[in-house]
């Protein structure tokens, strides 16, 4: 299924992963209007305002992110052995977890460190290494998509009942 369309960009980002950028550039907007509060850390790097704000409310709507998608694939790979008389494995829906938390964080961490209105550029190792973390989590991506279309496969014909 060609890679979960698209590379899973939609499943493992929409709709919190893209508030949370939504709301850096509109930081970044309301600063380039004037809006500067005097007593908060500014971020040289990309004068975004309320840096621990973007930081702690990405990480807490990565986490929400990551039960959407891991609740919407497990919904999927339900429904599919249903539809296969295939017997659902607790073992399967774990590793289907892990595998959806891991493209969520690689995709997030994209998005973290090639934004210019990042919050996480603020800290000097994300600023530092954006390339390297850009690289590692597109070589997750590229890894894990065909590890995960390997294991749901096999996860349901294992299932299967013998005839």
């Amino acid at each position: 299924m060609y890679y979960k369309k698209n590379l899973s960009i939609y499943d493992s980002t929409f709709p919190l992963v893209w508030i949370c950028v939504i709301t850096w550039w509109v930081d970044r907007l309301l600063v380039e209007l004037g809006h500067r509060s005097t007593d908060t850390l500014v971020c040289i790097h990309n004068n975004l305002q309320y840096i621990h704000y973007h930081q702690y409310t990405t990480s807490a709507l990565v986490c929400m992110q990551i039960g959407k998608s891991i609740a919407k694939r497990r919904q999927e790979f339900v429904r599919e052995s249903k539809l296969t008389n295939s017997v659902t494995s607790q073992c399967a829906l774990f590793c289907i977890s892990i595998l959806q938390s891991v493209l969520v964080l690689a995709w997030s961490s994209i998005f973290m460190s090639l934004l210019d209105v990042s919050p996480w550029l603020c800290v000097d190792y994300v600023l530092e290494n954006r390339a390297l973390l850009s690289f590692g989590s597109l070589l997750c991506i590229l890894c894990v998509l065909p590890v995960e279309a390997i294991l749901w496969d096999w996860f349901i014909e294992k299932g299967l009942p013998m005839i």
